[in-house]
Formats: structure tokens, C-alpha cells, sequence
């Protein structure tokens, strides 16, 4: 019975939103929201790794601390890797997103070239009757 309940909803949810347009508009604001969390993240440890380099410049340098500052640099660099990552796939969003309208205007021709050529062959058959 449960499981009846869950196909109807299913059911429903592909009725109302049958493109799962709802699902992409989430999944592209959770998108936007990595790219912010990121962009905050690498904003922090950059200002971070600067505060500490500048207290090196003003205190002395030491080879371990240098070390760690190229640790930290390069884990900066994969971050932006990951953040380009993502502007790639709103990249892709966009080309999607461009080229939908001429899609759809193609699909309603179509289906409008197919209703055309189904009310002719009915109006034929009937004719034929």
C-alpha cells in the first residue's frame, strides 16, 4: 500500500513537472552556492597566507615556515581548479540555456507539422468512408 502511495506521488510530481525544471532550478542555486562557499574559502586562506608572509618579511623567514606556505599555496591552486570546475558546468548551463528557446520553437513546429498531416489523413479517411 505504501509503495502505491509513492508511485502516485511520483507519479504527480512527473505530471506537474514532467522536465524537472523544479530539480534544476536546485540543483543550479546549489550550484551558485558552492561557487560562493568557494570563493569565500580561497578569499580567507589568501588573505591568510598574505598576513603570514608579511609577518615573515617584518620577523625573518624560516624554511619551515616557507614550506608550509607553499603547502598552503597549492592547496589554494587545486581550489581554484575545483572553482573553475564549476564555472565550466554554469558554462554549460548557459549553452543549454541559450539555445532553448530555438529547441522549443523547433519542437512546436514539429508538432504542429505532425497535427497538420494527422488532421489530413483523418479528414481523408473520412472522406474515403
Amino acid at each position: 500500500m505504501v509503495t502505491e502511495a509513492g508511485d502516485s506521488s511520483q507519479a504527480e510530481d512527473v505530471n506537474r513537472d514532467p522536465f524537472r525544471v523544479d530539480q534544476l532550478i536546485l540543483d543550479y542555486d546549489y550550484l551558485l552556492y558552492r561557487i560562493k562557499d568557494h570563493v569565500a574559502s580561497i578569499h580567507l586562506a589568501t588573505t591568510e597566507v598574505c598576513r603570514k608572509q608579511n609577518q615573515l618579511v617584518c620577523s625573518g623567514i624560516v624554511e619551515e615556515i616557507i614550506d608550509n606556505n607553499i603547502k598552503n599555496v597549492r592547496e589554494l591552486l587545486a581550489k581554484c581548479k575545483e572553482l573553475e570546475a564549476y564555472f565550466e558546468q554554469l558554462n554549460a548551463i548557459d549553452g543549454i540555456v541559450s539555445t532553448f528557446h530555438e529547441r522549443m520553437d523547433e519542437i512546436v513546429k514539429q508538432y504542429r507539422d505532425i497535427k497538420v498531416h494527422t488532421d489530413s489523413v483523418s479528414r481523408d479517411h473520412a472522406a474515403t468512408k
